[in-house]
């Protein structure tokens, strides 16, 4: 397996130390003995156009100056890459920092936490070296007996009492209801126990939870869906990304449709009129973003609904 760390870690824009909105992502890469950061900046109009001040800073809290963005209609980007032993600003090396900082003024910035070795994904937090043995862990989970129990229960209608007897109709009508509440329950059981194996994220940095998983993982949707793991887009996304989402969304009650849970995949990308097309051609009708508004640049989540 190769030495090679991948991630994208989110922006937020600051203002008196708390969070106002979302400004954009930062991927960092390290790849054997090089290392690369590539900061993209959105949705930040309301500043001027110029340069911006880009701060590395380390666990101590120290700053140090690696460079400068230009914002333009509120957007801007800035890359730098190096080898381990060329240090990303004057004294701070790539695995000293724990955030990126720039500053808009005395009291606004724009910030990104690394948080290295808390929060991220298993690569990071044990190491290339081992990451691949989480892996096999993760596989042992999904064979393990308790794993796919889910799947032996669907189509059983097992009574928790003794049924009293009932009409013919009433028997149908319970027995539709019976099924309908053992799949939910099959459903909820199945998605509790890929929340305990998959790492955790908030891909709208809100409330909801989503799953970080790879094409590898699709053995845990139905048969209809696992063919996506050879989609064309979704492919793009995830090799640009390192990391495709998994999670569940209520559905509203519809014309021909009931209330109830479904299960989107999303594709990370940033968002345009010619992606967006695309990603319909390829089946992902939906785009989602933090804030819910949908701009052009803005990075975020092309969807489609699957089924686990």
């Amino acid at each position: 397996m190769s030495n090679c760390c991948k991630r994208v870690v989110y922006l937020s824009y600051m203002e008196f130390g708390s969070r106002v909105k979302g400004a954009g992502f930062v991927k960092e890469e390290h790849r054997g003995n090089e290392w690369a950061f590539d900061m993209h900046i959105s949705g930040m109009t309301e500043w001027p156009e110029k340069k911006y001040e880009i701060c590395a800073v380390d666990k101590k809290g120290d700053e140090y100056g690696i460079g400068s963005v230009f914002l333009h209609k509120g957007t801007g980007q800035w890359k730098r890459e190096g080898k381990n032993n060329e240090p990303v600003g004057k004294g701070i090396s790539s695995d000293e920092i724990v955030r990126l900082v720039v500053r808009i003024s005395g009291d606004k910035m724009i910030e990104g936490k690394l948080q290295r070795g808390e929060n991220g994904t298993e690569e990071e937090r044990t190491g290339p070296e081992n990451a691949e043995k989480t892996e096999e862990n993760k596989r042992q989970k999904m064979s393990r007996p308790e794993f796919i129990a889910a799947e032996k229960w669907k189509g059983e209608e097992k009574p928790l009492t003794q049924p009293r007897q009932c009409s013919p109709a009433e028997k149908e009508e319970g027995g539709k209801e019976k099924k309908i509440r053992m799949e939910e329950m099959i459903l909820n059981d199945k998605w509790e126990q890929l929340c305990h194996m998959y790492p955790i994220v908030h891909p709208y940095e809100d409330e909801r939870e989503y799953i970080s998983i790879q094409p590898k993982d699709f053995v845990i949707m139905t048969g209809d869906f696992q063919h996506l793991a050879n989609n064309s887009f979704l492919l793009h996304g995830f090799y640009n990304y390192r990391h495709i989402v998994l999670g569940k969304e209520w559905r509203e009650e519809e014309e021909g449709e009931e209330a109830g849970e479904d299960f989107y995949l999303g594709v990370p990308g940033v968002y345009y009129e010619r992606e967006k097309m695309v990603a319909l051609m390829f089946g992902f009708e939906a785009f989602e973003c933090s804030g819910g508004k949908a701009e052009p640049g803005k990075f975020g989540y092309y969807l489609r609904r699957v089924k686990i």
